[in-house]
């Protein structure tokens, strides 16, 4: 474009002085000619300090300095038959922040084609940037959740045509994964019966779940026969309409053959050992959340962990709760040491989805904590309770100096979590044989400070900025050190919620310092400790009789709650698998208690409730929730609904018969 002359030039600098865009000017040796308001709002610099500068020497970064020079500037002063490029490039501030700008630069021309220099007009895209990387992250978290669970996931569209299988998935039928894309279900599976429900839940729009299918592979006859039990979920889209159904599969062949055996054998155990089922539904904008605005990835990450969390607890109920059962009847210690094995990865699971569910919480805004005066050595104690049998396996000795009665502000479930985390990590990337030190110091008059310290192989300087983000492992994800990074960011954002700092010393090849500092509180009072967890209590002999009502269309959560019952002699329990059914044995046989699912086939938990309250045969009954949905909402929900308790899965055997007692005996 021509270049104005002086008067012309004067008018359009007042223009650009006052425009919305970063718009820069310069000559025809690149100097700045002109640096409008929203440079100096955006650099730290102002007109007169930069002008008749080369902008490479100071607002570029020097490592990209000549790179922009010449695609920038000097491509078009060479090039009059190109008057104009677009690049991308940081700047720095005066105050050495970093800025991702991108340029649309035109050249500058008198009235004989000579050139005169460019203007270049550019958006800060920063933001922009770190939201693109940071769905990118969550997305691939995702993708390698779904690409490591040992569940069979499908993603079809809505006439049955695979548009995505997991690795499981493909692996269990020999083939790779982009074999099935395009492919239709009932081509590669023919199956009238299973072609009909899918029909059904594409109608309804309810989610069909089937438990222990028999199949057999027509075309790999050797296999046999297996059983599987698998769920067909709608994925709807803002307006109710279903855009593709998720098939989850979990092959339980070894359970309805190690259930047959203890039936044969009359042995009376229950000898459980089934695989962990996770079911995970994906949801129909994986491909269309990455356009999306920052705030919008969050809700529906938000959303997905939360389906994912109940779809995960389900299954986990069994595992975790036939584990107990089996843990108090067994007395072989091989036995014992392979229930403890299936404990621990249980328990490791549930840490994650609970870890993975907080910080999810927490970056929607919708984690509270509660703040109250807690006995600091009493939240140590805990979290080394639960964290040394860990150290034991590695050899780790512990030198604990805490000393003082602190009374500290905080969230005492929230702190334990915080120190559990650290105190795993400390011992995680300590050497074999190693030490861990704590510390706890008065840091004046308001605050308390808890250092844990470790002799592992420390944290480079350059990566010490880089720890407490969420999925960052700084390279130990190719160590055989398991995690997945979100311990640390977690932990921060909780400490940061409830006012507290978190921090961290780190010396390559000596060894890394956490540390943690909280507001003290009223030392006057003080909280007590919670109690050992008992076993599963029996009773011996029999008074009253009670009759509980147990409500669950889970057929794998309805056996567990009833081998837990079996050992309670004054303890009948009654059971349905629809809520029509429970609430015609609750007017039948007036039970003392009835235990009621949420998600129930027919009428749901809440319609049952409302049903159970409305009649005044049933109006007095105790009705306690035992339900998957475990965020806070879904308990503030169920209390409100008239819920008597809310208990969550996977279910703790010792509480819930506690949580039974307490309201029938009291």
């Amino acid at each position: 474009m021509p270049l104005p002359k002086k008067k012309e030039l004067e008018f359009l600098q007042g223009v650009l002085q006052n425009a919305g865009a970063l718009l820069v000017v310069l000559d025809a040796q690149g100097r700045i000619r002109c640096f409008n308001r929203a440079c100096e709002h955006l650099s730290g610099y102002n007109q007169n300090e930069v002008e008749g500068k080369f902008p490479w020497d100071f607002l570029i970064p020097a490592e990209d300095a000549d790179t922009v020079r010449q695609h920038k500037f000097e491509a078009l002063r060479n090039n009059t038959q190109t008057p104009s490029n677009h690049i991308t490039h940081h700047w720095v501030s005066k105050q050495g922040e970093h800025f991702l700008i991108e340029w649309s630069n035109t050249s500058l021309f008198d009235t004989d084609g000579k050139f005169e220099g460019m203007i270049s007009v550019g958006t800060d895209i920063t933001a922009r940037k770190a939201t693109d990387d940071a769905l990118r992250a969550s997305n691939q978290v995702i993708a390698a959740v779904l690409d490591t669970t040992p569940v069979l996931i499908a993603y079809l569209d809505p006439a049955f045509n695979f548009v995505r299988v997991n690795t499981a998935y493909a692996v269990a039928d020999n083939q790779e994964p982009t074999y099935f894309v395009g492919k239709n279900h009932f081509d590669l599976f023919p199956n009238a019966e299973n072609e009909a429900i899918f029909r059904r839940v594409l109608e309804s729009g309810e989610t069909h779940f089937a438990a222990a299918k028999p199949f057999e592979y027509a075309h790999n006859p050797e296999r046999g026969l297996t059983h599987w039990d698998w769920t067909l979920t709608p994925v709807k889209d803002n307006d109710e309409k279903i855009t593709g159904l998720v098939l989850s599969l979990s092959n339980v062949s070894d359970r309805i053959e190690a259930l047959e055996t203890a039936e044969r054998s009359e042995l009376g155990l229950i000898a459980l050992t089934e695989s962990l089922e996770a079911r995970i539904l994906e949801r129909t904008r994986d491909l269309t959340l990455a356009k999306e605005s920052a705030e919008r990835a969050n809700f529906a990450k938000s959303q997905f962990l939360s389906r994912m969390s109940h779809e995960l607890r389900t299954p986990m109920n069994a595992i975790l709760g036939f584990t107990q059962v089996l843990e108090q009847d067994t007395t072989s210690p091989e036995h014992k040491d392979y229930l403890n094995e299936i404990n621990l990865a249980g328990n490791h699971l549930l840490k994650l989805i609970n870890e993975l569910l907080d910080l999810s919480r927490i970056e929607t805004g919708h984690l509270a904590v509660q703040m109250q005066p807690v006995p600091l050595n009493a939240a140590l104690s805990r979290a080394l309770h639960i964290t040394q049998p860990l150290m034991a396996t590695r050899n780790i000795s512990l030198l604990n100096h805490g000393a003082g009665d602190f009374q500290v502000h905080a969230d005492s479930t929230r702190l334990s979590q915080i120190l559990i985390n650290l105190l795993s990590n400390a011992t995680k990337y300590n050497r074999p044989g190693g030490r861990i030190t704590i510390a706890i110091q008065s840091q004046g008059e308001h605050s308390v400070r808890i250092a844990i310290t470790d002799t592992g192989s420390g944290i480079a300087p350059d990566k010490l900025s880089r720890l407490f983000r969420p999925f960052e492992r700084l390279g130990a994800e190719h160590t055989e050190v398991d995690g997945v990074g979100i311990g640390l960011a977690l932990s921060k954002q909780l400490a940061e919620l409830m006012g507290a700092k978190i921090g961290v010393e780190s010396h390559p090849g000596q060894g890394s310092t956490f540390w943690l500092d909280l507001t003290l509180a009223d030392a006057s009072q003080v909280l007590s400790t919670t109690p050992d967890k008992p076993a599963i209590p029996s009773v011996e002999a029999p008074q009253r009789q009670r009759k509980i009502l147990y409500v669950e269309d889970n057929p794998s959560n309805l056996k567990l709650v009833e081998v837990i019952f079996r050992r309670q002699l004054d303890i009948t329990l009654l059971s349905a698998t629809n809520g029509e059914d429970g609430l015609e044995l609750a007017r039948r046989y007036h039970p003392d208690a009835i235990l009621l699912d949420i998600h129930l086939p027919k009428m749901n938990g809440y319609e049952v409730l409302v049903a159970l309250k409305a009649d005044t045969g049933t109006s007095n009954i105790p009705v306690l929730a035992l339900s998957a949905d475990a965020m806070a909402i879904d308990v503030e929900r169920g209390l409100k609904a008239g819920f008597l308790r809310y208990l969550t899965k996977p279910v703790d055997a010792s509480a819930l018969i506690a949580n039974i007692r307490d309201v029938t005996w009291h």
